[in-house]
Parts: structure tokens; C-alpha cells; sequence
């Protein structure tokens, strides 16, 4: 394509660089991503198998904790709640950090 001085000119003045492309909005992790790669830590599993086999079973509750979710896996054992650990999943990335490390 051959353009004259002119023609350069004009379209330099009228702005033809390329449109920026729009951003896509954020896309939070939902809760119930949240939950399912806390599941699937190997020492989640391996705790939930270990229940199993005494015959309990785990429970996981979530809540919304300063832009993160926080998942805690627990048993309820002699009417009151046995703590396994807590997780907190960042909300925009997925990453998964327990509370208190082994």
C-alpha cells in the first residue's frame, strides 16, 4: 500500500494508533472453587480419609474475611467443633495458604 505525505499526515493527526483492548473484568474465585482446592491438598484428603475410617466425617465452612476466603476443616467431635486447620484462598489468583503450617 502506497500513501502520500498527505495522507500520512492525516492519519498520524487523527489518532490512528490501535485501540487499546478493553480489559476483561476480574474474575473472583468463587466460594466453591475456594472450597474444592482446599479439598484437594493432600492433607485435606488425607484427613478426611483418617475420618472416614473412624467413621466421622469432616466439615468445611467458608466466609468472606478481608478479600479472601477463609475455609476452615473441621470434625465435630463430643458436641463440639475439632479444628483441623484454616485456609485462606486469595480471592483473585486461587492460592491457597494454611493458617498454621505443619
Amino acid at each position: 500500500m502506497v500513501y502520500s505525505l498527505g495522507c500520512v499526515c492525516t492519519l498520524m493527526l487523527a489518532g490512528c494508533a490501535p485501540a487499546a483492548t478493553p480489559r476483561e473484568p476480574r474474575q473472583d474465585i468463587p466460594q466453591e472453587a475456594a472450597v474444592a482446592a482446599v479439598r484437594a491438598l493432600p492433607e485435606v484428603q488425607a484427613y478426611e480419609r483418617t475420618l472416614i475410617e473412624a467413621g466421622a466425617a469432616a466439615h468445611v465452612d467458608v466466609q468472606l474475611e478481608n478479600g479472601e476466603w477463609l475455609v476452615q476443616v473441621y470434625e465435630v467431635k463430643d458436641g463440639h467443633t475439632a479444628t483441623f486447620n484454616w485456609y485462606r484462598v486469595d480471592k483473585e489468583t486461587g492460592v491457597v495458604a494454611p493458617e498454621f503450617p505443619e
